[in-house]
């Protein structure tokens, strides 16, 4: 268990100082994207594998913008947490009941893998999630792209959070130009154009 948690975590560091060198060099850069967005790179673990084991294998990813995102997506739903249950010791498994499927293959339900210290996904809530799939021989199962950065919860009066500033500040912008009664319909309308 102490070799696995040792390989685990040497990648992670690695990446986490490139990814602070890369954020250094680049915040002096000028962002040219039509969504507001940020120069500092968003350093957050995505679970890639689970296997029989509970060894993980995880990437350091983060997204520049909303329009990002969108684009690296494998599928894009709204859904419903219905269960969440720990898997092993570092990550929790999500089953989504999916109302609709805004990218990717319809699908009714699938499962959503997240690291223990990243778990965004609350049972018996909405959401609308960004996701990419699985690095498993498994059909439905995939990650939150960015970790919660492609988790949009959405509140009683159809208003919608994110817990990132970048997300955040893009959905804004969004906002501004779109005709949606809310803003649940309003990021609805903006993935699907």
């Amino acid at each position: 268990m102490k070799k696995n948690f040792i390989i685990i975590l040497v990648p992670i560091l690695i990446f986490s100082v490139l990814g602070f060198l890369y954020t250094v060099s680049s915040s002096n850069k000028t962002e040219q994207s039509n969504l507001v967005t940020s120069s500092e790179t968003v350093k957050i673990v995505e679970l890639d594998q689970l296997d029989k084991s509970g060894t993980i294998s995880a990437t350091v990813v983060g997204y520049n913008s909303l329009k990002e995102m969108k684009e690296k997506a494998d599928l894009i739903i709204a859904g419903r947490v219905i269960k969440v249950e720990k898997v092993s010791e570092f990550s929790y498994g999500s089953t989504i009941d999916i109302e609709r499927t805004l990218k990717g293959k319809k699908i009714s339900n699938i499962l959503i893998y997240e690291l223990a210290d990243n778990n965004v996904l609350e049972e018996n809530k909405e959401y609308i999630l960004f996701l990419g799939k699985q690095n498993d021989d498994k059909a439905n199962t995939y990650f939150v792209l960015g970790a919660t950065q492609g988790a949009f919860i959405k509140d009683k009066d159809n208003t919608i959070y994110n817990n990132d500033k970048i997300m955040t500040e893009d959905i804004k912008h969004v906002k501004k130009n779109s005709k949606a009664q809310n803003d649940w319909d309003m990021l609805i309308e903006y993935i699907e154009q």
